[in-house]
């Protein structure tokens, strides 16, 4: 799957916020990115379906979801990284 430039930013913030919280939630992607929250959702639902990242509950906040970057999703950054370096 080729990513578009939002899912791409979508899945370099949850990386870069990874590094820094245990739980990255939905609304931290969104502040990072600039990207509103209902498109974010909208994102990561796609980036799901592709087993590129997981959502799960919160463990504090029932309303929030946290999203984890799955192995596919390391994968793909690091390739599509490597293409904008060389």
């Amino acid at each position: 799957m080729n990513l578009t430039h939002p899912q791409f930013v979508v899945l370099a913030s949850l990386a870069y916020l990874s590094q820094h919280d245990n739980e990255v939630t939905q609304v931290m992607i969104s502040k990072l990115s600039g990207i509103d929250v209902m498109t974010v959702s909208q994102i990561l639902s796609l980036l799901e379906k592709h087993d590129f990242v997981k959502r799960k509950e919160h463990s504090r906040d029932t309303r929030a979801k946290v999203v984890i970057l799955n192995k596919k999703g390391e994968e793909i950054l690091s390739e599509d990284l490597w293409r904008f370096v060389v």
